[in-house]
């Protein structure tokens, strides 16, 4: 008997295509598996790239005063204090 270890990764764009053999089952002695399954095809459905978080790290690329120096300041007092700088 030979035991099957692959399982296919369920993502929105594939789901119409599998058949119903191999479609995700609802098994209610299970929830948390159901749970996670359904939070597995949200997050396939969030994209790789939010063009808003890209045009925000431009801007603040393109801006000369950032970081300010209170930030600096902030960052450097914030590693000393958790002894991570040498």
């Amino acid at each position: 008997m030979k035991i099957e270890t692959t399982f296919q990764t369920v993502t929105r764009e594939n789901f119409r295509n599998l058949s119903r053999a191999t479609r995700p089952q609802t098994n209610h002695a299970f929830p948390a598996c159901d749970r996670s399954r359904s939070l597995d095809m949200a997050l396939a459905e969030v994209p790789e790239v939010r063009a808003s978080e890209v045009a925000r790290g431009k801007a603040l690329i393109a801006d000369p005063n950032y970081p300010s120096q209170a930030q600096m300041k902030q960052i450097a007092r914030t590693l000393a204090v958790s002894g991570r700088v040498r």
